[in-house]
């Protein structure tokens, strides 16, 4: 067992408790185009991350969407409207995709690592900016108020990629909390400088090189941290 706190995963998960119950909201947002659903996520995401709540502008979000105001207003009523609706969308597709995309059948933490981290790039490559939402969500929280957030709710998607079906004794006698958040922190690293490098190029993720360099850090990672 572990203690290792995944934080984004935390913010998250605190923000299902948030938002129980506000799955009928926006109807007819939810009835829309899906490419035009995911212009409109993208515009918001975007501006949301890049100029925070305070910042952002009604405006500017249809115009980044190609839509006019008027339509926007037909989905949110205003801008604390959409800024709820895109933090319940974040934390349900990137949990949503979590659940569904790890092998729970998988004992090797380090892989269970690296599937999630492959994860959160697949999703990535559909909505750019989540991470960087995620990241704005996260500046307003400090480390513990997110760890007393989880224990308050409970949060059994932590617990699972950590512990189901992992076999911890093929760690030596060391602090396995540490050495799973240095893990972590290098994967993600890796995959944040890939998602970057794409991004700056305009060019999808290659993820088979993403897959294959992680796998050379892990084996190493395994050398030294596997009895």
């Amino acid at each position: 067992m572990t203690n290792a706190v995944n934080v984004d995963i935390i913010i998250l998960t605190a923000l299902v408790k948030k938002y129980k119950g506000c799955d009928n909201l926006n109807k007819n947002f939810k009835n829309i185009d899906p490419k035009k659903k995911d212009t409109i996520l993208n515009s918001a995401l975007t501006e949301f991350a890049l100029k925070h709540y305070e910042e952002a502008s009604f405006d500017s979000i249809a115009q980044k969407a190609g839509v006019s105001k008027e339509e926007l207003c037909h989905y949110f009523k205003d801008k604390d409207e959409m800024y709820e609706y895109i933090e319940r969308f974040v934390y349900k597709t990137m949990i949503n995709a979590i659940e569904d995309g790890i092998d729970w059948e998988e004992s090797d933490l380090l892989e269970r690592i690296k599937q999630v981290a492959l994860i959160k790039l697949e999703v990535t490559k559909k909505y750019p900016e989540i991470q960087s939402f995620i990241n704005v969500i996260m500046e307003k929280r400090t480390v513990q108020e997110l760890k007393e957030k989880a224990e308050d709710i409970m949060p059994e998607l932590i617990c699972q990629i950590y512990n189901k079906n992992i076999d911890y004794s093929k760690f030596k006698d060391i602090d396995v909390s540490r050495a799973i958040n240095t893990i972590r922190w290098t994967i993600e690293k890796m995959s944040e400088e890939y998602f970057n490098k794409a991004k700056k190029l305009e060019e999808d993720i290659d993820m088979q090189k993403a897959i294959a360099e992680m796998d050379k850090y892990l084996d190493l990672f395994r050398e030294v941290l596997y009895s």
